[in-house]
C-alpha cells in the first residue's frame, strides 16, 4: 500500500535544538516548583496544562533528533 507520507529514518538536526530543549526542561522544573508552594486551584491548572504543552512539544523535537522525522516520499 502507497502510503503519502512515510516516516523518514534520517534525524533532522536544528542548530537550537539543545538549547529549546534544555529551556523546556527548566521551564517544566520551574512549574512544577511553583506548583509545589502555591496550593491554588487555578495556578494548578495552569501548571498542569502550561507542563502538559511543554513535554508535548520536548517529545516532538526529542523524537525528531533520533530519526523520528515525518516527511514525504
Amino acid at each position: 500500500m502507497d502510503s503519502k507520507w512515510k516516516k523518514s529514518p534520517t534525524p533532522c538536526y536544528c542548530p537550537v535544538n539543545n538549547p529549546l530543549n534544555l529551556g523546556m526542561l527548566l521551564s517544566n522544573v520551574g512549574a512544577y516548583v511553583y506548583f509545589m508552594m502555591d496550593g491554588a486551584y487555578m495556578s494548578a491548572l495552569t501548571m498542569l496544562s502550561g507542563t502538559t504543552t511543554l513535554s508535548s512539544v520536548m517529545a516532538v523535537t526529542l523524537t525528531m533528533t533520533i530519526g523520528g522525522k515525518w516527511g514525504s516520499k
